[in-house]
């Protein structure tokens, strides 16, 4: 986009006025979502990077303590199957 041109979603408001709403993330918060994604089964990471996350999964689940067990992590976050 040009200088003054604003960029809209499919949704109506501004890419531009999306992206400062958009907190900034430091290197110690990026470091801090990839040890967390790196002990995630994988299948979950794949889902959210997709962004088929279950109804009710919040960064706040997210970030809570969960268990190393993936299929446990599944049942915790909503991914089970069974």
């Amino acid at each position: 986009a040009g200088s003054g041109d604003t960029a809209t979603t499919p949704d109506g408001p501004a890419l531009d006025e999306h992206m400062a709403a958009t907190p900034t993330l430091t290197d110690a918060d990026k470091a801090a979502i990839l040890e967390l994604l790196g002990s995630m089964a994988p299948d979950i990471v794949e889902a959210l990077i997709n962004g088929e996350e279950p109804n009710g999964l919040s960064l706040a689940k997210l970030t809570q303590t969960f268990p190393e067990d993936w299929a446990e992590q599944r049942r915790q976050f909503g991914f089970a199957t069974d």
